[in-house]
């Protein structure tokens, strides 16, 4: 890919994404209609969604050919049909669309042979759930469960049937949509803060003078964090509350209660949009987990010991993950060992402080058979550079990586003598831009007068905008949260022109899902791109 003067990575780098958002204290769901249901139609909502009747308890229901009796609720309403009803297809299936009007209306084979059945009343509908057969005595799929339900369940899950496609989701209405975006406290970081609010007002702002997305203004409502980290759960509560937007866009989550944080959105069924996180995993539960741009620290660490080392090679490769011993490093460093044990690597050692080379090497003599060894840093300041040094003399041909976003800042302009050669992973390079698209984004910074110290974060911010506009307008007008997951779910290579293309689908939430490997030598003041790599390679 080219050779490359360690100051001019400054050229090729725009940072890191990282915002350093602290943790959110833990959160309680929010949804009173889930928690409290009064009407026929809430309570109804709480078996589509949860499975839970008026008892409180879960509704039995019966599964496949064999009739058996579960006595917990293995499938609910909405897993399969959708929130919306529609049907979400699951593989090769493609459950059916139960929204009432669709229902009601009968279906007259358009060709010989085609299913047909007559349209649904209140009574063969409720002998669907309970028998598994449609109004005209046909059984349908095994796949769909029969329900045992109380008949006060069964008129008020009716009630809810009945309701759902005249009902839009919140944050929606005929003219507008309503977004809200995460930023950070003002007293840490003030000026961005303001800039994010700034760019989405812009880009928003551009589009509904154009007319909106299909005839809608998007609406921008931002949540402020408060200072105090005790105070974070509330606010992120009375902002779902009292401002209940139809989905998240551009957000920063970071911190040790980062899913608590997730989970306050899906249960409220708000997606995350273009969200960036330095702890997410591509594992998440795929229903509730953010839409990703990046990936993050343990997907970067995988991409690296995926790519340096073949899965032949790993079988007599030793891994040792190094930390300096302070607080918080102890999670990374275990996570790191835990993918490369999944990898097949035969040995992970994990090494704490900066402890004596000569009793290090009797530790990694101990494991049978190693011919290869990766020395995995959490991170790497010039304090690093003496023991790092002694560990190359002792193990010359040890490859040596960490995350771009770990190493001091200084070391790529102020070069440290006799470091040697180490692989850096870098989620976003100037290279992923396009020239047209940057010299917009000149054009914007100079007109809104944003700062040059967070211009990656203000791409990240554009690129998420742009992703949402983009699934947004393929939802069409019918617009509903599940639609919007559905859009997102099918992009395929979207080009913001400001980041790689990003791709998601269903049980995939990193847009990019990739990593630019970087060989960088601090003492010969030099870099070598190696390519882009997938994070998700066994």
């Amino acid at each position: 890919m080219g050779i490359l003067t360690l100051p001019a990575l400054r050229k090729i780098v725009l940072g890191v994404w990282v915002l350093g958002v602290a943790a959110f204290a833990p959160a309680k769901r929010l949804s009173a209609n889930v928690d409290s249901p009064s009407t026929p139609e809430q309570r109804g909502e709480r078996i589509y969604r949860d499975g839970m009747g008026a008892s409180g308890n879960p509704i039995a229901l019966r599964l496949g050919q064999d009739e058996r009796v579960s006595g917990r609720v293995v499938v609910v309403c909405a897993n399969c049909h959708g929130r919306d009803g529609r049907g979400r297809r699951e593989g090769a299936v493609t459950p059916s669309d139960i929204r009432w009007e669709v229902l009601t209306n009968a279906i007259v084979a358009a060709l010989p042979g085609a299913r047909t059945r007559s349209s649904y009343t209140a009574r063969t509908f409720v002998r669907a759930l309970t028998l598994g057969l449609d109004p005209d005595g046909t059984k349908l799929s095994p796949i769909m469960p029969r329900f045992e339900l109380a008949a006060g369940d069964v008129a008020d899950l009716l009630a809810y049937i009945k309701s759902i496609g005249s009902l839009r989701d919140p944050g929606v209405t005929s003219t507008s949509v309503r977004i809200g975006v995460i930023v950070p406290p003002i007293e840490t970081a003030p000026e961005l803060g303001n800039e994010i609010v700034h760019l989405m007002n812009d880009y928003f702002g551009s589009l509904n003078k154009s007319g909106g997305i299909h005839r809608r203004d998007i609406e921008v409502h931002p949540l402020v964090l408060p200072l105090r980290l005790s105070d974070r759960s509330r606010a992120v509560e009375e902002f779902v509350s009292n401002e209940n937007p139809f989905a998240m866009v551009g957000s920063t989550l970071a911190g040790n209660d980062e899913q608590e944080v997730h989970r306050v959105f899906a249960s409220n069924a708000i997606p995350i949009v273009g969200a960036m996180s330095p702890s997410q995993r591509w594992q998440s539960d795929w229903d509730s987990s953010p839409y990703y741009l990046f990936p993050g620290m343990a997907d970067q660490a995988r991409g690296l010991l995926a790519h340096l080392e073949s899965p032949e090679d790993r079988s007599r490769s030793q891994v040792v993950v190094f930390d300096r011993g302070e607080v918080g490093e102890g999670l990374f460093r275990s996570s790191i060992r835990t993918i490369a044990e999944q990898m097949g690597y035969a040995s992970v050692i994990e090494v704490s402080g900066q402890p004596g080379i000569d009793d290090l090497a009797a530790t990694l003599s101990k494991a049978a058979g190693i011919t290869r060894r990766s020395l995995f840093l959490t991170q790497f300041s010039r304090d690093d550079g003496p023991w790092i040094g002694s560990f190359r003399q002792r193990f010359p041909v040890a490859k040596v990586m960490t995350l771009a976003e770990r190493v001091d800042a200084s070391l790529f302009t102020q070069p440290m003598p006799d470091s040697g050669k180490m692989y850096l992973s870098f989620p976003l390079l100037s290279s992923d831009q396009s020239p047209l698209e940057m010299r917009e984004y000149q054009a914007l910074a100079l007109r809104l007068q944003l700062s040059d110290t967070h211009r990656t974060t203000h791409l990240a911010v554009l690129a998420s905008a742009r992703l949402f506009a983009e699934a947004l307008s393929r939802c069409g007008p019918d617009l509903s949260r599940e639609r919007l997951k559905e859009s997102l779910e099918e992009l395929s290579d979207f080009q913001s022109g400001l980041c790689p293309p990003l791709n998601y689908q269903k049980g995939r939430r990193v847009g990019t899902g990739g990593i630019h490997i970087v060989e960088a030598d601090f003492s010969l003041n030099s870099l070598n791109q190696l390519g882009w790599f997938s994070v998700f390679a066994p």
